[in-house]
C-alpha cells in the first residue's frame, strides 16, 4: 500500500474527480471493475466521515480522501448515490421558521450546504450564521418573496455562482386560508394560490435547469389538504392539490432528466402556520392553532421523514399523518361513495354548529347526529 497525492479528471461521468485527492493503492491495480470506497471530508470537521459507494475507477479500486475549500460540489453523476442519498446542496423557501428551519437543521446536520430562503430576514441570517458554525457548511440566507419573478431570478444567480449548481429545491414556503366560497374575500383566494401554488411554480421554473444538471431532487411541500378536500378550506384546497398536481406531472416530466420528484402531504403539526393565516371567521386562526398544537407532532419529525424518504425516491410522503388521515384518503381513492357521504355529514355538522338555531328536533336525526360527530372526531379530529 502506497500514498500519493493525484489530481483526477472527469475521464467518465461515474469518476471522482476535482482538488486535492489522496490516493492509496492497493494490490488491485488492473482491475477497472472493482468498485470505489469514497470518504468525503470537509475542514475543521471532527464527526465521522461520510461514506458511500461511487461508480467503477478505470485505473483501479481505491480508497479516496478528498479534501475540499468549500463544502463538495457535484457534477452531473459525480455523488448520484451516497447511501442513497443524491445531493448536497439544497435551496429550502420558508426556511427561517417553521417546517422550513426544521428541515435547514435536518439537512444541514447531515452535511448538505443549505440556502435558506424567507422573508424573514433577521431570522433567517441569525439560523443560517449558527448552521454554518455548529456543522462547517456553507449555509447562507438570502431575501426571497417568493411571488417575485425578479427575485427568484436573482437568487437562482447566486446560487450558480457560489455552487457552480443545485442539488435539491424544497419548495416549503406556504400560507393558511379557510372559509365558506361565498364569504371569503376574493383578493385572499388570490393571495393563497399565489403564495402556496405559485410560488412554487416559479421555483420550478428557475430551479429545474439546475437540477437537470446535476440529476438532483424536487421537493414539494403540499397537505394532507392537496389529497382530502374538506368543506370550508376551498382556497387552501386549490393551492394544495394544484402542489400535488404539480409534482405528480413532473415526476414523469423530468424524469428522463435523472430528476427525483418527491411531494410532502402532512396534517396538523406543531408549527406556525395558523399566524400568517387569512380567514373569514375570526376565530379561525385560533381553532388551527389549536389543533397544530394538539397533534404532538412536531416540525421536526416532518423534517426527519421527508429527509428519510424523498432520499429514497418516495413520491408521496405522507409525513406526519394519523392513522385515521391515511384511512380517509383510501376510502376517497377505493370507496369514494362512502368517502363523498363522510364529508357531505361533516359539512352538516359544521353548519349546526355555526348556527345551532338550525339542527333538527327530530330524535332519529338527532341520534344520528351524535353518532356522526363520534365519527368525526375520530377521523376527522
Amino acid at each position: 500500500m502506497h500514498n500519493s497525492t493525484i489530481r483526477l479528471y472527469p475521464l467518465n461521468p461515474d469518476i471522482i474527480f476535482g482538488q486535492q485527492v489522496i490516493y492509496a493503492g492497493n494490490a488491485n491495480y488492473g482491475q477497472p471493475e472493482d468498485p470505489v470506497l469514497v470518504r468525503l471530508r470537509y475542514p475543521k470537521r471532527r464527526t465521522k466521515p461520510l461514506t458511500f459507494i461511487t461508480g467503477k475507477l478505470t485505473l483501479s479500486s481505491a480508497i479516496i480522501w478528498r479534501k475540499f475549500s468549500l463544502p463538495s460540489i457535484a457534477t452531473n453523476n459525480e455523488s448520484r448515490e451516497i447511501q442513497g442519498e443524491t445531493v448536497k446542496r439544497i435551496l429550502i423557501t420558508g426556511a427561517a421558521s417553521g417546517l422550513g428551519l426544521s428541515l435547514a437543521k435536518k439537512y444541514a446536520s447531515e452535511g448538505w450546504s443549505v440556502c435558506l430562503a424567507d422573508i424573514q430576514d433577521k431570522e433567517g441570517v441569525k439560523t443560517a450564521s449558527q448552521l454554518s458554525e455548529e456543522h462547517d457548511n456553507d449555509c447562507f440566507f438570502q431575501h426571497l418573496d417568493i411571488t417575485s419573478d425578479a427575485q427568484w431570478q436573482e437568487l437562482v444567480a447566486i446560487i450558480s455562482e457560489r455552487w457552480q449548481g443545485l442539488d435539491a429545491l424544497i419548495n416549503n414556503a406556504g400560507v393558511g386560508a379557510a372559509g365558506d366560497i361565498d364569504t371569503f374575500l376574493l383578493k385572499d383566494f388570490q393571495w393563497a394560490v399565489d403564495i402556496n401554488l405559485m410560488g412554487a411554480v416559479k421555483g420550478c421554473h428557475v430551479c429545474v435547469p439546475l437540477l437537470k444538471e446535476s440529476k438532483g431532487l424536487l421537493i414539494n411541500v403540499a397537505s394532507m389538504a392537496g389529497l382530502v378536500h374538506m368543506g370550508n378550506m376551498s382556497a387552501y384546497n386549490v393551492s394544495k392539490a394544484g402542489m400535488v398536481a404539480l409534482s405528480e406531472g413532473l415526476l414523469s416530466e423530468l424524469d428522463p432528466y435523472g430528476v427525483k420528484v418527491s411531494v410532502v402531504c402532512p396534517t396538523f403539526f406543531q408549527s406556525n402556520l395558523a399566524k400568517s393565516m387569512r380567514s373569514d371567521n375570526p376565530d379561525a386562526a385560533k381553532i388551527a392553532a389549536k389543533l397544530h398544537a394538539g397533534t404532538g407532532i412536531t416540525a421536526e419529525d416532518i423534517a426527519a421523514t421527508v429527509f428519510e424518504e424523498s432520499r429514497k425516491g418516495k413520491h408521496t410522503i405522507l409525513a406526519g399523518t394519523r392513522l385515521s388521515d391515511r384511512i380517509i384518503w383510501r376510502l376517497k381513492r377505493y370507496l369514494p361513495g362512502v368517502y363523498l357521504s363522510m364529508m357531505k355529514s361533516n359539512a352538516r355538522i359544521q353548519l349546526t354548529d355555526k348556527n345551532p338555531a338550525s339542527a333538527s328536533s327530530s330524535s332519529r336525526e338527532a341520534i344520528s347526529t351524535r353518532v356522526l360527530r363520534f365519527i368525526r372526531g375520530r377521523l376527522l379530529g
